[in-house]
């Protein structure tokens, strides 16, 4: 059996925007806009709509953009690794 090819998120994104022509920089600014209010003030994260996005207000950095359903799981694997050997319950 042959390995799968892995295609990068670099590769995908060039693909996307040299073959299937997709102006990417439109989407950055409109992440950008979203967070710039909570970067000007030094915050490490927004819940906006939803989504948590995750950034670095000292390199003015978008990190990453998490789901509802990722932000539980996040949050549960977190709990899971502090200081008890016991996995501990979110509660809806």
């Amino acid at each position: 059996m042959t390995k799968p090819i892995a295609v990068s998120d670099h590769a995908l994104v060039r693909w996307m925007e040299r073959v299937n022509k997709i102006e990417l920089q439109e989407f950055r600014a409109a992440i950008a806009a979203i967070v710039e209010p909570a970067m000007d003030a030094g915050a490490t994260s927004i819940y906006v709509s939803g989504f948590t996005y995750t950034i670095n207000p000292k390199t003015r950095t978008v990190i990453t953009v998490l789901a509802p359903e990722m932000r539980q799981k996040r949050s549960q694997a977190f709990l899971r690794n502090t200081t008890s050997s016991e996995p501990r319950r979110l509660e809806d």
